[in-house]
Formats: structure tokens, sequence, C-alpha cells
């Protein structure tokens, strides 16, 4: 798979992941969504189904995209990322497909 193949493909998830955040957040406003609730658990599960697959898909046997969404908040937090002493802020799709290919 391509450097473009596997960019395309997270932001597709990052995009699908801030769409349900999106939608949870408002439907909490009118109606609570208790991390609890089957609802929440059918969004995240289905999520969490689809980070994997694209994680295996892309060579990410480290699954770092789930890291990448959920802990380092989609890049925004900049937590660092690397091996071997090698660490950097990861920011960007790009700097995850740098670090999901430096552990190959």
């Amino acid at each position: 798979m391509t450097r473009e193949e596997k960019l395309k493909l997270i932001e597709t998830v990052i995009q699908q992941y801030k769409e349900c955040e999106e939608v949870l957040n408002d439907l909490g406003k009118y109606i609570g969504c208790d991390p609890d609730s089957l609802l929440f658990k059918a969004v995240y599960g289905t999520l969490e189904t689809l980070i994997k697959s694209t994680a295996s898909q892309i060579g990410d046997d480290c699954v770092l995209l789930g890291w990448f969404i959920y802990d380092n908040g989609c890049g925004k937090l900049a937590h660092l990322g690397g091996y071997y002493g090698n660490v950097r802020p990861i920011r960007t799709p790009e700097d995850l497909v740098d670090l999901i290919e430096a552990e190959l």
C-alpha cells in the first residue's frame, strides 16, 4: 500500500471519528449519552472495529492509529512518538505514517 493510500484511509477514519463525536455530543445535550448506554457502546464499538481494521490494512501492528485518535487528540496534543530515543511530536496523519513505517 502506498503512503498516499495509507494517508487517505487514516484521514477517513479521523473524519468518521470526529463526526461520531459531534453527533454524540449533540445528542447528549438533549437526551444524555451515558458511556454505559447502548448507543454509546454501539458507536464506539463500531469505531474501534474501524480503527483496528484500518490499522491492519496500513501495517500498523501496534494500532498507533487508535493512540493517535484517542490519546493524542487526533494530533492536537502533539504527544511524543518514536523508537530507540528518536522521538518527536506526532501532530499530523503524515507524522503518524512516519511513525508506523519506522516500526516496520
